[in-house]
């Protein structure tokens, strides 16, 4: 049995997450819910649940906020907000589940099944809420196990079908089961950039552009790269204005 609370300042959305996870979740025991993240504090303070469904955006402190006043955190957590887009880049660079309301069933019970392991990426979730600075760290899974980098260590990202290649700076490289679209979505636009379908480079490591009859870019670590010919405007302007 897992046990959980409820941490959410609507109260609509409280009384129906319960509700769903007691009909359709029975593997959980629900605990307690709170309306704050004050009350969320004392609630886990008291109860030591295994899981906490907790809700990003509420008054006065967020559910980010609760996280970092707590003296350890020694339990899983699945988020719970409405679509925030820096929220929900804060929690996919960390690799940590989400839910969008109104909470779908199936999302929920698929949330679940996967919280085992996830805790240790709270401390890269933190890490990353309280770097002022621009670059993030990030959560990458591989076939043999977890990778912890930083964006900017992240020299560009191959199309191999379902598959992304990961190229870094230290000269290693990862196959990584998320397609490019994903890696698109995480990392930042302000330094990644999408030249072709299959490819994302850093522009931060473009070496030099060439406009042959097939464009393309040279990366600092040597490789070359072709650029589509319907961004090739785009990326002389992005460039030009790097």
């Amino acid at each position: 049995m897992i046990t959980a609370v409820i941490i959410d300042d609507e109260k609509n959305v409280r009384e129906a997450l319960y509700g769903i996870i007691k009909k359709y979740c029975q593997q959980i025991k629900v605990l307690g819910l709170a309306n704050s993240a004050d009350q969320g504090i004392s609630l886990i303070q008291d109860t030591k649940p295994d899981l906490v469904f907790l809700d990003v955006q509420m008054p006065n402190k967020s559910g980010f906020d609760m996280l970092r006043e707590m003296e350890s955190i020694d339990f899983h957590v699945i988020f719970v907000t409405s679509f925030d887009k820096y929220a929900l880049k804060a929690i996919k660079y960390s690799a940590l589940d989400y839910l969008i309301k109104p909470v779908n069933i199936a999302e929920l019970q698929m949330a679940v099944s996967k919280i085992e392991g996830k805790k240790e990426n709270m401390s890269v979730l933190l890490e990353n809420l309280n770097n002022p600075q621009n670059t993030k760290k990030i959560v990458i899974k591989h076939s043999k196990g977890i990778r912890y980098a930083y964006d900017r260590e992240i020299i560009r990202c191959q199309s191999d079908g379902n598959y992304s290649k990961v190229y870094f700076t230290d000269g290693t490289n990862l196959f990584v089961s998320k397609t490019l679209k994903n890696f698109e979505e995480l990392l930042p636009s302000e330094i990644f950039m999408r030249i072709h379908q299959s490819h994302i480079v850093n522009i931060e490591f473009v070496k030099a552009y060439n406009n042959g009859r097939i464009a393309s870019l040279e990366m600092n670590n040597g490789d070359v790269v072709n650029v589509a010919r319907t961004k090739k405007k785009e990326v002389v302007q992005r460039l030009s204005d790097n």
